[in-house]
């Protein structure tokens, strides 16, 4: 950390001169009505509730500067926090030009930064002078590896960043003889640093009523808690629990500091936990004003410990604080305004707003399915090459997933469309990817770099030294081809023990080169899509990842993976070494092939095709920096960006909303998440489904996502984009969401080959294409959850009667398959689907 150091805590500091601050009304003027009233609040705390885009950063650094200009409050009684450096970066900055050069700083840093900077201060004399009582037996107790929650770092502690602390998590995990494969250290780590972010002890994890995994990384807690302290080191958890328990188990050190601060400013307060909740009310004096600028409805980080019911429960926390709603937005247009305010209207969690903007024109959002995911980011592609005026960097693909970004990669490379991956790695780049694909090297050529790979992931116990000396078994032969000469000869215990290896490592040795074996016997019979989900079981790369951290996102990646082989193998892709020429590596002993024991060379091309194709892929030149190109991100990494012109892709159930979030009840927050990724966008706003998308090598076919439906019809257009080639084969399938195509399958092409163009509010009312509703004769009533069994008779306003034959979940998450008489079998979620029963 390179924070100034500030002078010492409980001096007091000297005024600043004020001859040349430039007065209030020189910058007040730019603000709008409500904008000011935030800025000039007096009396009281206060809720800044800032839509979108609607100037919070002004609003902040506005009102800082009128506290220094107007209300003579000396800068270093304020103190202004916010999430990112960068963020902290731009404030200092826009305050200096507000004030003019020279003037003394306010404390405009992250929450770890102002926790750096009390330990700093609290020198063991301040903190002795400050409280009454000496900080040695502090220091003592956390040595010991006592209770030590208010311990207090030496002078000159140390900061370990997140691979520092991990490293000593490791070394008392080997302390304690725990496997690492048993036990993944990452996880364990993050299990412990995200209790803390709730003010939980994982040192107390050791009673009975807790689960296997809790109690085992409470042991490696403490220890890894006493280490840390007997290093005179601090993590970057420590920042913020140290100061928190300093200040709470000594009554004058916490008056001392919160004196220190007549005003408070917190960022972004809807992402904060409850850790930074509980530090900012401590942080509050008798006579301190708070001010405190969020936004509910961008609330998406519940699964990094952010707390909602921060902002909901501000006016309870702090009762008669006032509330101030910024609801004019200076980026996007009214038409991308409305459509995002009507989606997160069906959140109940939030105070509401309604955003509007001065800005006229516009155009609607439009939202396309397509029959494939394939043919979505050929869709995305060909709007982007008709985008003559448009700035390439102005341009963001953003997407719930990571493993969504390969299609629209390798259509974009084919296309040689400039782009880049922000806050991600390509997809082939990927660790987990490049793991795998190494086993299938090893399968065709031997291969020293895969070798190393493969045999180290998952761990087996064999080192560099053990590869170096396989090198050395024959004279102008690889590791690889000698690991494969050994195992499969007629006597491989023999051999490896011949060779000069010990019993156990000839064991793993043999066990290795036996695995390569078998799944070489796979390849010669099975297509590739198939040999790399046996090769992600054989291995026990499946094991591994479910022991790490991510594991849905890592083994959603692997199944893109599969699903890019078997795309391949379909449409016959064949590299054209007439233009460009693939040079495989030599091995030592000048063979690259590993096809003489009978297999089918057929199969061994197909992989050996496979491969050479993603060493195109991944050596493409299109992601340097500084490069000009479109965006690609998740749209969690888009948060705080905003762009001319934004695609939302991969709008369909169960993956946006995400399945695991419908089976934890987190719609609310995917909600939010889809209206940010709205709301990123200036000009135009885009949103894509394909009916069919490959999820793990296998198809899926797709509803498009509530959310389409959940957004007032008359505020998006939807479009059909139909592929020549696909919609006319046998392969197509209409979709059955009402209202975006009907499902009779009797479409008919408009003039544009490409698209047919139907505004969504009059397809809704009369669409020739439509399906008509079902109708039933007899009387009915509302369904209630008791009517809702295995066998019942219900009916739907579409579709019909019909029996239901399979329930599963409750409540909110309660869903049913149904057999209508007419329209055949569909699963429903019986919260949207109005059933009703006969009466």
């Amino acid at each position: 950390m390179n924070d100034p150091q500030p002078p010492v805590l409980f001096e007091t500091s000297p005024g600043s001169s004020r001859e040349d601050v430039a007065p209030a009304s020189s910058f007040l003027a730019e603000l709008n009505p409500l904008q000011l009233e935030a800025v000039t609040h007096r009396g009281g705390h206060c809720l800044v509730l800032a839509g979108a885009g609607s100037g919070k950063t002004r609003v902040l650094t506005h009102r800082i500067a009128w506290l220094i200009a107007e209300r003579n409050i000396d800068p270093a009684k304020i103190c202004a926090v916010t999430f990112t450096n960068k963020s902290a970066g731009e404030m200092r900055n826009r305050v200096r030009r507000l004030l003019g050069p020279g003037k003394s700083e306010a404390w405009l840093l992250t929450f770890h930064a102002m926790g750096l900077r009390l330990l700093r201060e609290w020198t063991e004399e301040a903190f002795s002078s400050a409280t009454g009582a000496s900080g040695s037996p502090l220091r003592d107790a956390g040595k010991a590896g006592g209770k030590g929650d208010a311990w207090l770092p030496p002078s000159g502690f140390t900061i370990y960043n997140h691979d520092a602390s991990l490293a000593v998590w490791k070394q008392c995990q080997s302390a304690l003889r725990l496997s690492t494969r048993d036990h993944d250290p990452g996880r364990m780590f993050s299990l412990c640093s995200r209790a803390v972010s709730r003010l939980e002890d994982p040192s107390s994890w050791d009673s009975a009523n807790q689960d296997y995994d809790r109690r085992v990384a409470g042991r490696v807690w403490k220890e890894y808690r006493a280490a840390m302290r007997a290093a005179g080191a601090v993590d970057f958890d420590d920042l913020l629990v140290l100061p928190l328990h300093l200040m709470a188990q000594h009554p004058p050190l916490r008056a001392h500091t919160a004196a220190r601060f007549q005003q408070l400013l917190i960022d972004e307060y809807q992402d904060t936990n409850r850790i930074q909740y509980r530090l900012i009310q401590t942080l509050l004096g008798n006579d301190s004003e708070l001010m405190v600028v969020g936004d509910e409805d961008q609330c998406i980080y519940r699964w990094r410990g952010a707390d909602l019911n921060n902002v909901l429960d501000f006016q309870n926390d702090f009762p008669g604080a006032s509330v101030v709603r910024l609801e004019q937005n200076y980026r996007s247009t009214q038409p991308i305004l409305s459509a995002a305010g009507s989606l997160v209207a069906n959140n109940r969690q939030r105070l509401g707003k309604s955003l509007w903007t001065e800005r006229e024109g516009g155009e609607s959002p439009i939202f396309v399915q397509c029959a494939t995911d394939r043919e979505e980011a050929q869709w995305i592609a060909r709007r982007i090459s008709e985008m003559h005026t448009a700035k390439l960097s102005d341009i963001a693909i953003l997407y719930r997933t990571h493993a969504q970004s390969r299609q629209i990669e390798e259509v974009f490379i084919g296309k040689r469309i400039p782009h880049r991956v922000v806050g991600g790695q390509r997809f082939f780049a990927r660790r987990e990817v490049r793991d795998v694909l190494a086993y299938l090297q090893l399968l065709v050529r031997d291969d020293d770099l895969a070798l190393r790979r493969a045999i180290a992931t998952p761990s087996r116990g064999i080192g560099p030294k053990t590869i170096a000396a396989l090198g050395n078994v024959t004279a102008g032969s690889s590791a690889a081809a000698a690991l494969r000469q050994l195992a499969d000869g007629a006597e491989p215990e023999r051999s490896f023990r011949e060779a000069g290896f010990s019993p156990a490592i000839a064991e793993r040795l043999l066990a290795f080169g036996r695995l390569l074996s078998s799944l070489r016997g796979v390849a010669a019979k099975k297509p590739v899509a198939d040999l790399i989900g046996t090769t992600i079981e054989r291995s026990g790369y499946t094991a591994l990842l479910e022991r790490g951290e991510n594991t849905d996102d890592r083994l959603g990646n692997l199944g893109e993976l599969a699903s890019a082989a078997k795309e391949i193998v379909s449409d016959g892709a064949e590299i054209a070494t007439s233009k460009t020429e693939v040079q495989r590596p030599a091995t030592k002993h000048g063979a690259d092939d590993v096809n003489a024991s009978g297999d089918r060379p057929g199969k061994f091309d197909e992989l050996r095709s496979f491969l050479d194709r993603l060493a195109l892929l991944a050596d493409a030149d299109t992601d340097r920096d500084g490069v000009e190109g479109v965006r690609l991100m998740t749209l969690h990494a888009a948060k705080g960006l905003e762009f001319n012109v934004v695609f939302l892709a991969g709008m369909e159930e169960e993956l946006f909303p995400h399945a695991t979030s419908l089976a934890g009840g987190d719609v609310e927050e995917e909600r939010r998440l889809c209206y940010v990724g709205m709301t990123r966008a200036r000009q135009r706003l885009f949103l894509s489904a394909a009916r069919s998308r490959r999820v793990n090598g296998r198809e899926r076919w797709l509803e498009p996502s509530r959310f389409i439906s959940e957004i007032d019809p008359r505020l998006i257009v939807v479009r059909d984009y139909l592929n020549p080639r696909a919609a006319g084969s046998k392969d197509y399938v209409p979709n059955s969401f009402s209202g975006l195509g009907g499902r009779t399958g009797k479409r008919k092409r408009s003039n544009n080959p490409a698209y047919r163009q139907q505004p969504a509010h009059d397809s809704l009312r009369a669409s020739p294409n439509k399906t008509a509703p079902v109708k039933f004769t007899g009387s009915t009533r509302p369904a209630i959850a008791t009517d809702l069994l295995e066998g019942s008779t219900v009916v739907h306003p579409t579709f019909g009667p019909g029996k239901i034959t399979v329930t599963s979940g409750s409540g909110e998450k309660l869903k049913l398959t149904v057999r209508f008489r007419k329209t055949g079998t569909k699963t429903v979620i019986a919260k949207f689907a109005k059933l009703e029963v006969p009466d």
